[in-house]
């Protein structure tokens, strides 16, 4: 597990965790310290990482930090990380290990920069066959969830909650979109009333969603409860110590999480992010095309968006019904039913 020699980079001595490490120079003795806190800061705003990507990355760190103390580790190079991998891949789901790999990997490339040799080159990500993670909610469900909702709105919170769930089915919104509105941002194009959006990466409000009947007064409902007010955000915190911030989105996806668990789709599978996914699985059974589809997610990949459709599209086409029917035909055929 520990590593010597001209391949060890960072040696840890009595650190506390996420404080100090003592980096090594391979070709150099002379020994330097660093605080890890202080680079980190250092490095997301130079990286210029937005939303919720330095708090993930951060966690991941810690982590990996939390993991070399636990190992009495003392010494990191490349075996570590490889070790470390392992570790990751026992312990956590393949996405959030391979999201902690990136935070990583990211650290230790700013890190070389200033003379570390970057020790996660060549370090791959844990291999992840490529399909949606998260399941769409049925529409039997969803209108379930949507009529049960909009019956029981009483107060400013419950009026919110409801006009972000709409808002994210139905204009397939990701929580930082949502997070990101601002009451300005709701605008007369013609005959319709449109939401500006910043989208996921970009630093402007360039893109749109059309604000249909429903959505629409589903948040001029909530702004009338809200009332007039100073606050610039489209939808703000109701606790008293946050009262008018801008709601976050790990308070929208946990908003949206216990709405679904209290409808009984208390599954991983089920997250906030499954609302986009109803949204674009509702518009691919009501026969949108695939480009249209794309455009309205936002999607610069199209194969994103497949992502999105492919497991509706196998369900409703089959291969292992074809198969069965094919074997019950040869029964009938054979004289063997």
């Amino acid at each position: 597990m520990h590593t010597k020699g001209r391949h060890c980079i960072v040696a840890m001595k009595g650190y506390d965790i996420m404080t100090d490490l003592t980096i090594v120079q391979p070709k150099v003795i002379d020994n330097s310290r660093i605080n890890i806190e202080k680079e980190l800061e250092e490095f997301f705003k130079l990286e210029d990482y937005r939303g919720e990507t330095p708090r993930t990355y951060t966690t991941g760190i810690h982590c990996f930090m939390q993991w070399l103390k636990d190992n009495h580790i003392e010494c990191v190079g490349k075996d570590t990380i490889i070790s470390y991998k392992t570790y990751l891949k026992k312990t956590y789901k393949t996405r959030t290990a391979n999201t902690y790999l990136s935070g990583l990997r990211c650290l230790f490339r700013y890190l070389s920069d200033k003379g570390v040799v970057n020790i996660m080159n060549n370090i791959k990500n844990l291999k992840l066959k490529k399909g949606f993670a998260k399941l769409p909610i049925p529409l039997e469900k969803y209108i379930e969830i949507e009529e049960t909702l909009k019956k029981e709105r009483h107060d400013e919170q419950t009026y919110r909650d409801y006009a972000m769930f709409v808002l994210a089915v139905n204009c397939m919104l990701r929580e930082i979109e949502i997070s990101r509105c601002n009451k300005d941002d709701i605008i007369q194009m013609g005959t319709k009333y449109v939401l500006k959006i910043q989208g996921k990466g970009y630093d402007s409000k360039d893109d749109i969603a059309i604000l249909e009947e429903d959505t629409l007064q589903a948040i001029l409902d909530y702004l009338k409860i809200r009332g007039k007010d100073e606050y610039e955000p489209l939808f703000v915190s109701v606790a008293t110590n946050h009262k008018g911030n801008r709601i976050t989105t790990r308070s929208i996806s946990r908003i949206f999480k216990n709405i679904l668990v209290r409808f009984g789709l208390d599954s991983s599978l089920y997250t906030g992010h499954s609302t986009r996914h109803t949204g674009a699985t509702f518009l691919n059974k009501s026969g949108a095309d695939l480009r249209s589809i794309q455009e309205v997610l936002r999607h610069k990949d199209i194969n994103t968006t497949i992502i999105y459709t492919h497991t509706e599209d196998r369900l409703n086409n089959s291969m292992e019904k074809m198969v069965q029917e094919y074997i019950r035909k040869g029964r009938e055929l054979y004289g063997k039913e």
